[in-house]
């Protein structure tokens, strides 16, 4: 945000704050990629504190002493915070853009960013949005890495609340898979996203094809909107391209 633009007329996102509020009743991936392709187009108020012509912005912290800078989604909302905390901040408009890339600046230190604190608020996590920021700036550092399949994989700090749980139900009916790690699949052309089952297993051949044919449609049913591809650990596309594995899920 190297541009100071102080607010000169209001701003109101309704639109944004529909799909935040159905972000915290069901924190499913299919909304969240809603928030942000509407977030994307729209600007934000965010508070900043003046001294000596030096601007500075505001951040609040977590439990975990993570550091998120604040915005707000229209000019009510910040105007009645400052009421209700008695803060007395300006306010600059500032884009999605604008606020990943101030998230993205090392000086800075924060974990991402919140919208409106303390009313309804969701955090958009540094994980996701150095996805998003790098796939903007064209970059790659090696931390998504296009495969030779034609996709670029990477995290994600967000997961289908039920995948753990059928992941759990369906080592009950078949307990070959050992673990499985998850990672978000863009597929370059169409943009389509898909989530990445890397599996461990103790099934060989056509058995452990059939197999991860089986998980991969049964896992679909609970991947909020986004298709799913099951991969060998070993296969050339996890050597090659994924530096990274966590491991999501384990057979106990």
């Amino acid at each position: 945000m190297d541009d100071v633009a102080f607010l000169d007329s209001p701003i109101s996102n309704p639109e944004i704050v529909k799909l935040m509020k159905r972000v915290r009743e069901k924190q499913s991936s299919e909304n969240m990629i809603a928030l942000l392709k509407a977030s994307a187009e729209a600007d934000f108020v965010v508070p900043v504190s003046v001294t000596n012509g030096r601007y500075g912005f505001h951040a609040v912290k977590d439990k975990k002493d993570r550091k998120f800078l604040v915005a707000y989604t229209d000019s009510i909302r910040f105007e009645t915070a400052q009421v209700e905390r008695g803060d007395y901040f300006k306010a600059i408009k500032a884009s999605f853009a604008d606020l990943m890339e101030t998230v993205m600046t090392p000086k800075m230190q924060l974990d991402g960013f919140i919208l409106n604190p303390g009313g309804g608020e969701v955090l958009f996590g540094k994980e996701m949005l150095s996805m998003i920021y790098k796939q903007m700036k064209g970059e790659n550092d090696g931390s998504e890495e296009v495969g030779s399949k034609g996709m670029r994989i990477g995290d994600s700090d967000k997961f289908p609340p039920k995948f753990s749980e059928m992941m759990t139900e369906f080592s009950r009916q078949d307990g070959r898979i050992k673990r499985v790690c998850v990672k978000l699949a863009e597929m370059m052309g169409s943009g389509d996203l898909n989530w990445l089952l890397i599996i461990e297993s103790d099934s060989e051949g056509e058995e452990r094809k059939y197999l991860y044919e089986t998980f991969g449609r049964f896992m679909r049913s609970y991947a909020d909107g986004l298709g799913v591809m099951c991969v060998d650990i070993n296969d050339d596309l996890v050597k090659d391209n994924v530096k990274d594995l966590k491991t999501f899920w384990e057979r106990v």
